[in-house]
């Protein structure tokens, strides 16, 4: 399999196109390397069926995997180390309990999950102007999330979820996401806290 894709690659009028172009610079590697995963990797129905054979989820993940290799490929930067890893799924550096990531990834699925039904009408009680069928479904999963982190983990400053949902839609979602995921929590947040369903516990959470 990686023999035919290598074959396809050397084989094509893209590649011949880029090597014979005399363009070395980083920028355009980088590109070309994200023009060739989408053209010869990302969307082959040989890759599926041999994804799927070893996972039956691979269908579903297929959506979230090839954009995120993309992201990757083009989050780049020239002066990274040629052989650095890729980040390990849990944060694990510098905390006294290696676990904790792990533990509130879970603890905050669980909890989104369970109240999904909720969240979901107040998000669609905020966004009328829009058809909540849509909305861009990671926009209503990440919506969904802060609710969840605003209202159930009081030692996480709200300015703090604010921040990482608007970065997370920039990564994972549409070129548009930002701005309506920050318009949408400014006024629940303000509304949340006014019925007391956003309570923050400690020094400096209490604004």
């Amino acid at each position: 399999m990686v023999r035919k894709i290598y074959n396809d690659m050397r084989g094509s009028s893209v590649f011949e196109s880029y090597m014979n172009s005399g363009k070395h610079s980083f920028d355009e590697d980088r590109s070309f390397i994200a023009t060739l995963f989408l053209e010869f990797v990302a969307y082959q129905d040989f890759i599926d069926y041999f994804y799927e054979e070893k996972n039956i989820y691979w269908a579903n993940d297929l959506e979230i995997a090839n954009p995120l290799v993309v992201k990757i490929i083009k989050g780049l930067r020239k002066n990274d180390d040629e052989y650095a890893l890729l980040p390990t799924l849990y944060n694990t550096s510098g905390k006294e309990e290696p676990d904790e990531d792990k533990d509130f990834m879970v603890k905050l699925y669980h909890k989104t999950v369970l109240r999904s039904d909720e969240l979901e009408e107040i998000i669609k009680n905020k966004a009328s102007n829009w058809d909540i069928n849509r909305i861009a479904t990671m926009d209503i999963i990440l919506l969904k999330m802060a609710l969840t982190e605003l209202m159930e983990f009081q030692s996480i400053p709200t300015k703090v979820t604010m921040n990482e949902y608007i970065e997370l839609s920039k990564y994972y979602s549409t070129p548009k996401s930002k701005v309506f995921i920050n318009g949408i929590l400014d006024k629940l947040i303000v509304e949340l806290k006014e019925e007391k369903r956003i309570v923050k516990t400690g020094r400096g959470l209490m604004d």
